[in-house]
């Protein structure tokens, strides 16, 4: 056999792909996520806790892969994360610093005031819950790292931190290297 990785399972978590689909879903008590698995990675049952997931050498493009270990890693990160999810659920936490800088839900929509003569608006997509804490605290909870981590990506995206005078919006216990300014 090839390369092997083992993830231990959780007695409420269920693990299903379907033959010749590249999808794993992965269910739990806190809902369903679908992961992307690679044809090149086989997945078997050691017992009702523990699955192996193994590289298979006999596909051809596993030969002409330059780091197979890359692959399973991933693999692994990513259904040790759809696990967390459907077990405890994820929650990603926002800090908007700056003057005047606040988020507020308005008719389901987030609403940032990020220093622009405009506020931003944005659809808060299905499978994620927000809170609004002190107005500067935004806590983002769902069950799929991935929306959350992409959705948490473009809220920063929007002012991102900026190293002169430490204003931004940060990912939570992010801290930025503060540059001196120019002097003349």
């Amino acid at each position: 056999m090839g390369l092997t990785k083992s993830i231990n399972l959780p007695s409420v978590v269920n693990l299903e792909r379907k033959l010749e689909s590249e999808y794993v879903t992965v269910n739990g008590p806190k809902g369903k996520v679908d992961v992307f698995v690679s044809r090149l990675v086989i997945m078997q049952v050691v017992d009702d806790n523990k699955i192996d997931i193994i590289l298979d050498p006999e596909m051809s493009s596993y030969r002409r892969m330059s780091n197979p270990e890359a692959l399973l890693g991933t693999t692994l990160s990513k259904l040790n994360k759809a696990i967390e999810g459907v077990t405890q659920g994820i929650i990603l936490q926002l800090n908007l610093v700056g003057v005047g800088y606040r988020a507020l839900i308005e008719n389901g929509l987030l609403v940032l005031k990020l220093g622009y003569s405009h506020d931003i608006i944005i659809t808060i997509p299905d499978g994620i819950q927000l809170d609004i804490i002190k107005r500067t605290l935004i806590n983002l909870r769902g069950v799929d790292y991935e929306i959350l981590t992409k959705f948490a990506s473009k809220i920063r995206s929007y002012r991102l931190p900026e190293p002169y005078k430490g204003k931004g919006v940060f990912y939570k216990n992010e801290i930025i290297q503060l540059k001196e300014g120019k002097k003349n």
